[in-house]
């Protein structure tokens, strides 16, 4: 059975799925591949899959949006009085567009950079929720928030994989992280692919010891 390096991200879509491809790739030229293999998940994956969204986490991406100038002057208003009075129905119709543009983005972004970037292969389709897992040996999260959960659910199980922040790991710099691209436009995301193009095969090397 191969051991498995994780990658972890909040919604296991834009940033640990490419992460798990380069190590993949990684893994494959260096002949480690098949004793090893790569695998990723998101930490809300069951939370975002099932729409129980907090009104601090639907700001969030309002605020992106907003920043972004995507709403009209009207729009911005009714939105602020929403947010104002804790109006949850006419929050999520804007949390709900701003995530259908996004993902939408996130998807034509990929499909255009990676190519670009020379990584090969196809990206999966699916999302897995982060659990405690047996069979893996290190977990490496994209940033440090998703760190902090993923610490806390091998702390309460019997398992023992590396866990670390994939950045400050290949770097040893504690501060280092790749902080999320939803929703902040091409040039944002082909950064944070070409980080991980330069940090996922040096994580990759130390955990193997390649």
């Amino acid at each position: 059975m191969a051991r498995l390096i994780e990658m972890v991200c909040t919604g296991n879509q834009g940033r640990s799925p490419v992460a798990e491809l380069i190590a993949r790739n990684h893994l494959k030229s260096i002949g480690a591949y098949g004793d090893y293999d790569s695998i990723s998940s998101g930490t809300l994956v069951d939370t975002i899959e099932s729409g129980n969204h907090t009104m601090g986490s639907m700001r969030l991406v309002i605020d992106i949006a907003a920043q972004r100038s995507l709403y009209s002057p009207e729009e911005t208003r009714e939105l602020e009085d929403a947010l104002r009075q804790g109006n949850t129905p006419v929050v999520r119709k804007y949390f709900d567009n701003a995530i259908g543009l996004f993902d939408k983005e996130e998807v034509e972004n990929r499909a255009e950079i990676l190519p670009l970037l020379g990584i090969q292969g196809e990206v999966k389709t699916t999302r897995n929720q982060t659990v405690a897992r047996p069979d893996t040996i290190a977990v490496f999260s994209i940033d440090k928030r998703n760190y902090t959960i993923v610490e806390g659910l091998y702390e309460n199980s019997s398992y023992s994989p590396v866990i670390d922040v994939l950045s400050r790991y290949a770097t040893g710099n504690p501060d280092a992280e790749l902080k999320n691209t939803f929703g902040k436009g091409k040039e944002v995301y082909r950064k944070g692919v070409e980080q991980m193009l330069e940090e996922v095969p040096v994580a990759v090397n130390r955990i193997i010891g390649a």
